[in-house]
């Protein structure tokens, strides 16, 4: 029910908002087990991510988000796996995916405020080694021009998503080279950046923006609150 209402919520006040830009999307099956995997610009790429997927997806998170208060909670109800020492993420991950659920991975751990990709986290490879899982690259762009890293607050505008074919390990591949196909299937799309869009108008836009101004102030401010002096 959380998860249902997180959704509509999102769909409603954040896509007139950050107006995605898809292509791709028919490529991801609606049931199955299932292993995306994106850069990460901003600390809210996952929000939008979530919100034009066509099935429930569960992120990959780091401890200190779930320290924010009300944010924590919130993270924990929509399904999301802690990431740090003793939290045992692995098992849940492969477990999730016996399950058949959809798991989402930004190995480059931190926002990273740039479309140049910085050095992957190995456990993606490894997940999907282990599983069988096919993995989708996604490849986000746009966002960091909307929520920059000294950003007071965020703005609205379009953000490119593009999804990419499935990747599956191949026997015998290393782990080093199978995450390094992943990381430039993201990377392709990211080389040639799209055609800049006029900006959103219309009603739902200001309306929208009315309620992110204070919003993501507060989201910024309590997030510096748990990370002192970490990227946002």
């Amino acid at each position: 029910m959380i998860y249902s209402f997180s959704l509509w919520f999102l769909r409603c006040f954040l896509l007139p908002f950050w107006v995605p830009v898809l292509q791709g999307r028919s490529r991801i099956p609606v049931t199955g087990p299932l292993i995306l995997v994106s850069n990460h610009p901003t600390v809210l790429d996952g929000l939008l991510l979530g919100s034009v997927l066509p099935r429930s997806i569960r992120f990959l998170v780091s401890v200190e988000p779930l320290k924010i208060p009300v944010v924590g909670w919130w993270l924990r109800a929509l399904g999301f796996i802690p990431v740090g020492k003793g939290t045992g993420a692995m098992d849940r991950v492969l477990e999730a995916l016996r399950n058949g659920d959809c798991v989402g991975f930004y190995p480059e751990a931190e926002p990273t405020h740039t479309y140049e990709l910085q050095p992957f986290h190995k456990g993606v490879a490894l997940v999907a080694q282990w599983s069988g899982a096919p993995v989708i690259p996604v490849s986000t762009y746009g966002s960091e021009a909307l929520c920059p890293a000294d950003c007071r607050s965020v703005g609205g505008g379009h953000v490119w998503i593009t999804f990419g074919e499935p990747l599956y390990w191949q026997q015998g591949e290393s782990t080093e080279e199978f995450l390094e196909r992943i990381r430039q299937a993201i990377r392709q799309p990211l080389l040639v950046p799209p055609a800049p869009l006029p900006p959103p108008r219309g009603l739902s836009h200001w309306l929208t923006r009315s309620v992110w101004t204070p919003f993501s102030w507060l989201l910024l401010k309590l997030g510096d609150w748990a990370r002192p002096g970490g990227k946002r």
